[in-house]
């Protein structure tokens, strides 16, 4: 975790095939669903909103979500406001 004085920061890393351009525009968006959702849709159960609902309780608390990803990693970071 890192922050300053008005906010906090945290990321989640992960090592592994990086996310296209196009997937990571709409990562956070409802029914979304990773790289390859024709294959999981039947057996895991996912629906596609973890990311969206993760970025509305962001939102809520006056923060903000993100996601970056390359060749190396793919990072979400999540920035919240400190409390008063």
């Amino acid at each position: 975790m890192i922050g300053n004085e008005r906010t906090i920061r945290f990321e989640v890393r992960n090592q592994g095939p990086a996310i296209d351009r196009v997937t990571l525009q709409q990562i956070f968006d409802p029914l979304q669903r990773g790289l390859n959702p024709e294959a999981s849709y039947n057996t895991d159960g996912n629906l596609g909103l973890g990311l969206y609902i993760a970025r509305e309780i962001s939102r809520a608390h006056g923060g903000e979500i993100n996601a970056r990803s390359d060749e190396r990693e793919t990072v979400f970071a999540v920035e919240l406001p400190r409390s008063k």
